[in-house]
């Protein structure tokens, strides 16, 4: 399916891009289009698996250079692929295997401090993009690198309160320095870390982004925006509690499944296929209305003006624009 086929879709009837269907409203900004089939074959997700039993974690990550590149980690039945990509979804066939069976994959995803990927518990060099060492953690922590520093955080809800970890570590993944603390004076709140980014081009006390979503049902869940200061980062400390340092909140009637971080806003993913760009000045703006019973995974690249969705159903990858 490429990009004759999105205009085909688009053919049909308005009234069935603007509802739950099979023909997505989004594919209206799609640029670029990418076949996974060949990759995501019926050898590591077999044809009877659901697709609630395999997983994708997706990522657009931007080196020192500004180059993007797109990392699609998927968990299939019995192991693991990584699929490297350019920013217009084109295959990285400048290295050696591409994809990458076997990896220690997770939701962690950073540029590291030596410029690398850090891909779940896996370096990926930069440029060779080949596998390098591991890095302990991957799946629940997330993380970013300041430059001078890589800094890992998580959440661990099984204390009361809920507390945030944080580790730095130097420029070769060494000597890390551990502290902890509580995300909330609520001894009953219960966190989940969807990201963590330092921005080098955001003003001073704002550069390290975290963003948090409550635990509540579907239509009850918050997001938190939390400011970490650059002086505790250095000093390789945390505030207690960490909902105390500055920054703001989202309640959107459909709840928070996911959020993710651009240079326009944070953008938040519901539980009803809709995702909307929370400007850092203006907060609400205009949503995308993904409109689909199919199950997709999305990011966006750092700028917000390029959305991707793995559609896991059809094995079809999209790249389009946001509008935003």
């Amino acid at each position: 399916m490429g990009l004759a086929a999105a205009a085909a879709i688009l053919a049909l009837s308005t009234c069935a891009l603007f509802t739950d269907s099979l023909f997505p409203w989004y594919l209206s900004g799609v640029t670029d289009t990418l076949d996974l089939s060949e990759w995501i074959d019926d050898k590591l997700v077999p044809e009877e698996m659901s697709v609630y039993d395999w997983s994708v974690e997706l990522s657009v990550l931007r080196d020192s250079s500004g180059s993007d590149y797109v990392f699609v980690a998927v968990q299939g039945y019995q192991n693991s692929r990584l699929i490297i990509l350019d920013s217009d979804l084109s295959l990285v066939l400048a290295i050696g295997v591409n994809p990458i069976d076997g990896l220690p994959l997770g939701r962690r995803a950073m540029v590291d401090a030596n410029n690398d990927y850090l891909i779940g518990s896996q370096i990926i060099t930069n440029p060779s993009l080949l596998p390098g060492a591991n890095i302990p953690g991957g799946w629940d922590d997330v993380g970013f690198s300041t430059g001078a520093w890589n800094c890992l955080f998580g959440v661990n809800n099984g204390v009361s309160p809920a507390m945030l970890f944080f580790e730095r570590w130097d420029a070769g993944w060494a000597g890390p320095t551990s502290v902890s603390a509580a995300v909330s004076t609520n001894p009953d709140d219960r966190w989940d870390l969807t990201a963590a980014v330092y921005d080098a081009q955001r003003p001073a006390g704002q550069k390290a982004v975290l963003l948090l979503r409550s635990w509540g049902g579907e239509e009850e869940s918050e997001g938190r925006i939390v400011y970490v200061s650059e002086v505790d980062l250095e000093a390789a400390t945390i505030g207690d509690p960490v909902l105390g340092y500055p920054g703001f909140s989202v309640t959107p009637r459909r709840g928070v499944e996911r959020m993710y971080y651009t240079r326009k806003g944070v953008v938040v993913r519901h539980n009803d296929a809709q995702a909307t760009l929370y400007r850092f000045s203006e907060k609400d703006s205009t949503p995308i209305n993904f409109g689909t019973r199919h199950d997709i995974i999305d990011a966006y690249d750092i700028d917000g003006e390029h959305f991707y969705v793995v559609d896991k159903d059809e094995r079809m990858m999209y790249r389009g624009r946001t509008g935003w």
